[in-house]
């Protein structure tokens, strides 16, 4: 044997394709491997598909088949140089699994003429097309690509129609009509934000608004990866989920916790007037009654028993204004949010023993009642938590403000804590400030180590004065 002749039958023993070499007359001269064992898995015997069989008479008897019909002419075609290639997709099921080949027809170009016929088992990649097309239709989502630069839509799948109503084609067909159907609040963010994402060639996410065929606003959250070549991006691809349901619950749940807060705040405000109007001044009059019932009695033995009842009265007194101060600080209205937060420092200081810091800067006196509420209970939450929980020995307080926000800092040298399990074990404080802030457009920082301290820094925008 010829090395030449060793070094075919090497190939056609370790190629994983069906093959068949026909001469001019289209009878098998050579196989691979592979055409021998889809054979006998398909039950044929090798005498009728094997070498020496005519394969174009195999193809004839069965020409009540079409596939058979178009294989015969196919490769007749190449044969007969009529077709540079012949190919075509059949299905030929196996006793348990249902197959998909392709058959492809070329000349036999050795010198001795005839043609090669391979067949290709597509079944694997025809069952993950079936599933990634499944995944594709039962996500309410858009998959999508884009070339870069000017992110020009090049695939859009059908939930685009679904989700938006705009025929597909649109996208593709229409080379900035993604860009000019985000909303016009948020196209010159979205494109920053991208841009500058595809540029550091990193993977992102963001959520945004598009307005739909029927002028809906559509809230999608985009999951991208950017496609590199070499080092030039030259591709998006991504997910485009719609969000819209969560988004209008989230704004539903917030304008609820708004409403409850609002209630919350309204009904602290009552109960501080009435102990302050009704119960307070009956409180006054007692202190005043016992001090002139004081006069009248002179040296008696029931002076000491009137001292005692005075002073009791007083501290009554006292702390009513000290309670109904803390569930609704008159002076709030009037004072402002910087004097306010320095007295409640002060009271703070007083009361727990602790050192207190408090730096305020220049803070507008004009701000609206709810930014004041808002900042206001957080500082006093803040301050509760330090005297609850910090163990700490000195507190540092912050106030300041730029022309775009407010920011309030709350800084202990306390024991700390791990903030993930707080949000779980004792982190109902931290809830409600963030809770807070969030409706009306703020955020909450929480910083904090074990043995190491905590700082709380609320950030409001002064655009919420506006909301």
């Amino acid at each position: 044997m010829s090395v030449l002749k060793e070094l075919h039958n090497h190939i056609l023993s370790a190629i994983q394709v069906n093959v068949a070499i026909l001469d001019a007359d289209g009878v098998i001269v050579d196989v691979s491997d592979s055409w021998t064992e889809i054979a006998a898995a398909n039950g044929g015997a090798l005498d009728a598909v094997g070498v020496g069989v005519n394969y174009l008479d195999v193809c004839r008897r069965s020409v009540g088949s079409a596939d058979a019909a178009a294989a015969l002419a196919g490769i007749l075609s190449v044969v007969n140089g009529c077709s540079p290639r012949f190919r075509r997709v059949y299905r030929c099921d196996g006793p348990n699994e249902p197959r998909l080949f392709s058959m492809t027809v070329s000349p036999n170009r050795s010198g001795t003429g005839g043609v090669i016929v391979a067949h290709h088992n597509n079944s694997e990649i025809e069952t993950a097309e079936a599933l990634y097309t499944s995944l594709l239709d039962s996500v309410h989502a858009i998959v999508w690509r884009a070339d870069l630069p000017g992110f020009r839509t090049t695939f859009a799948s059908k939930q685009a129609k679904e989700i938006l109503g705009y025929p597909v084609e649109r996208w593709t067909s229409e080379p900035t009509w993604w860009i000019e159907h985000v909303h016009p609040d948020d196209r010159d963010w979205v494109l920053r934000f991208t841009s500058e994402a595809v540029e550091e060639r990193r993977a992102h996410s963001f959520e945004y608004r598009m307005i739909a065929a029927d002028a809906r606003v559509v809230w999608l959250r985009n999951i991208v990866n950017v496609v590199v070549d070499g080092a030039t991006p030259r591709e998006v691809v991504g997910v485009s989920v719609d969000i819209t349901e969560l988004k209008n619950a989230e704004r539903m749940r917030e304008q609820l916790s708004g409403r409850l807060l609002a209630a919350q705040e309204e009904e602290r405000r009552a109960i501080a007037r009435e102990l302050h109007d009704d119960i307070g001044q009956s409180v006054t009059l007692l202190s005043f009654a016992l001090s002139n019932l004081r006069k009248h009695v002179g040296a008696s033995d029931l002076v000491a028993e009137l001292d005692d009842v005075s002073n009791l009265v007083a501290k009554i007194d006292k702390d009513l204004a000290r309670v109904s101060h803390g569930l609704h600080p008159a002076f709030l209205e009037h004072l402002g949010l910087a004097a306010s937060v320095g007295l409640l420092c002060g009271e703070f200081g007083g009361r727990s023993g602790l050192a207190v810091e408090c730096t305020i800067g220049h803070v507008p006196g004009d701000l609206n009642t709810t930014l004041v509420t808002t900042m206001y209970r957080v500082c006093q939450e803040a301050l509760r938590n330090v005297a609850k929980h910090s163990e700490a020995t000195h507190v540092a307080v912050e106030l300041s403000a730029s022309p775009t926000y407010i920011r309030l800092s709350v800084k202990d040298d306390g024991v700390g804590f791990d903030v993930p399990v707080a949000a779980h074990l004792r982190g109902l404080g931290l809830a409600s400030m963030n809770e807070r802030l969030k409706l009306v457009g703020g955020s909450l920082e929480v910083t904090s180590k074990l043995g190491e301290g905590t700082r709380i820094e609320a950030t409001l925008p002064l655009s919420s004065q506006y909301g």
